[in-house]
């Protein structure tokens, strides 16, 4: 999720600066909605099974990196199946 790329439905803070509260200070978080935009942002970018991954040079998106992820191991369903 990249929410400071992402300008603040909810307090108008443009891309690139921090959320602000209510009061005026500076928010210790990116409000929800600016979240969940920069998550849509980027999905429609890169795709559903796209993750942001750390890397020793920084970051990088790995296009398939939510659906491996996301997949069960195969040893571990085996393992289960064969303790029942």
């Amino acid at each position: 999720m990249q929410s400071s790329r992402s300008s603040c439905p909810d307090c108008d803070k443009r891309a690139g600066v921090m959320c602000i509260r209510p009061s005026g200070h500076r928010a210790s978080d990116f409000h929800r909605a600016r979240k969940v935009e920069a998550d849509r942002q980027f999905t429609a970018q890169h795709g559903a099974t796209a993750s942001i991954e750390r890397t020793a040079a920084g970051w990088r998106i790995d296009l398939d990196g939510y659906r491996r992820a996301s997949k069960p191991d195969d040893r571990l369903q085996l393992s289960l199946s064969l303790s029942l």
